[in-house]
């Protein structure tokens, strides 16, 4: 594919970088001579200038691109330069920060009129996140694939829990569990039996079974840190805030926090049971007041990461149990467990992971990026043609740093009705034709994986 990239930030270079690594033909529009300078680095062709010129766009070859991705760090550009290429008959996907824009009555086609196919919204998919993860808190991001049967967990590793010093063979996961990768130290690695697990590590954990997370949690999380999540707090009455307030309002206590009387007002116009509290979260007597110590979830979704660390960092003193904050700052996320962060989400990379997700909707069924892009999760179909039909998985010749980690598969249920039945993997396995598998990789590995499914 020939893809035009509008934006050379942090999205559009993670996204150029790894379809370029699929062998997509890239284009990148960039203003910015910084960010111009580093997606040279890139073997893509790099035009320097307006996202959204006329101009640029026919240097780009727009009429020659299957796909065009506005990801700029205006909405309006995005907007506007997917307007041109689909005047050009090109397929476009815009990023927007506003959430109006993602508010609009689904039955007005208002955008696909214009040529508009898509709309991420970073905010709003890291709200989605976040309201996820809640009912867990002590699982730092889950996935769903096969359907919404097959689930991706990660967990810390908890100084002094059970995994701490354990092997992965000898660790004890429940039957419909397996362990797929480590990150260690900001490294990344797939799980191997012989491995012994340290405190800091984080693991990526595939099941079929939510109903296990207790079990699992009770493996890497100390006993007496291990609570169910009846009070949160959230800090920042912007959008984000008051969508996670509102989901949570009917089902826990909830705090709203805001520094802005007016934000504070107008998020209570739009919340039924929660009367936001005006105040600064680095104010540690207010905090004090309002009893954070004895939130089991502390949320800062504040414009600013600065604030939302320092607020996580206080509420974490004054003992709330776990802390959530959205940083966009991806380089800070491995040193902020230090200074009381349990979960960092950052929203450009769920933005990033989303996007990639829909340019490979014709390869795969589903991608996730792990670890950022060091890994990836990805669910896909085997074809009848397909060597590995009639092979174990153990004879398939996958790449030594891709694992597949579960199967969806057509079958009957006890009425004689044709369903989905899904399984953890295992290398005895055979694989059909039709199977769904899901498979995790290494992201070097990808180009040889792609071979060993032909």
């Amino acid at each position: 594919m020939r893809i035009v990239v509008g934006g050379a930030g942090e999205v559009g270079y993670h996204i150029a970088r790894t379809l370029r690594s699929d062998d997509h033909e890239i284009v990148l529009i960039e203003r910015d001579p910084e960010m111009v300078r580093r997606a040279k680095s890139l073997d893509v062709m790099v035009l320097e200038g307006n996202a959204a010129s006329p101009e640029l766009l026919d240097r780009a070859k727009i009429m020659d691109a299957d796909l065009y991705i506005g990801v700029t760090g205006s909405d309006e550009v995005n907007l506007f330069g997917c307007a041109l290429a689909a005047a050009k008959l090109t397929e476009t996907i815009a990023r927007v920060k506003n959430f109006d824009y993602t508010e609009i009555d689904e039955d007005d086609d208002i955008f696909d009129r214009v040529g508009i196919k898509k709309l991420f919204c970073p905010e709003l998919v890291a709200s989605d996140t976040i309201i996820k993860l809640i009912s867990s808190p002590w699982v730092v991001d889950i996935e769903t694939f096969g359907d919404g049967n097959i689930h991706i967990v990660q967990f810390p590793v908890h100084k002094k829990s059970k995994a701490d010093g354990t092997a992965v063979k000898d660790l004890g996961l429940p039957k419909p569990a397996s362990m797929v990768a480590i990150q260690r130290a900001g490294l990344v690695g797939v799980a191997k039996g012989n491995m012994r697990l340290m405190k800091g590590d984080r693991i990526v954990i595939i099941i079929n079974d939510l109903n296990v997370l207790p079990e699992l949690e009770s493996l890497f999380i100390t006993k007496k840190r291990r609570t169910r999540v009846k009070n949160v707090a959230v800090f920042g009455a912007n959008n984000i805030g008051v969508r996670i307030a509102a989901a949570l309002e009917h089902e826990k206590n909830v705090i709203l926090i805001d520094e802005s009387v007016e934000k504070a007002k107008a998020a209570a116009m739009v919340l039924k049971k929660i009367l936001p509290v005006q105040g600064r979260p680095t104010d540690r007597k207010m905090m004090a007041d309002i009893n954070i110590g004895s939130v089991d979830v502390f949320i800062a979704v504040d414009e600013d990461e600065r604030h939302n660390i320092l607020a996580c960092s206080m509420a974490k003193k004054l003992g709330a149990s776990r802390t959530i904050a959205m940083v966009k700052t991806a380089d800070l996320a491995s040193i902020l467990s230090d200074v009381g962060v349990d979960i960092v989400i950052n929203p450009r990379w769920a933005t990033i992971a989303a996007i990639l997700q829909y340019t490979h909707q014709d390869e795969y069924l589903a991608v996730s990026l792990i670890f950022k892009d060091e890994a990836q999760i990805l669910e896909l179909e085997i074809r009848s043609n397909s060597h590995m039909v009639g092979k174990s998985i153990e004879k398939a010749r996958l790449p030594e740093d891709s694992i597949v980690a579960a199967i969806v598969r057509r079958g009957k249920d006890e009425y004689g009705q044709i369903v989905r039945k899904t399984k953890i993997a295992r290398k005895t396995d055979i694989l059909m034709a039709g199977d769904k598998l899901i498979i995790f990789t290494m992201r070097d590995a990808i180009q040889k994986l792609k071979k060993a499914l032909e």
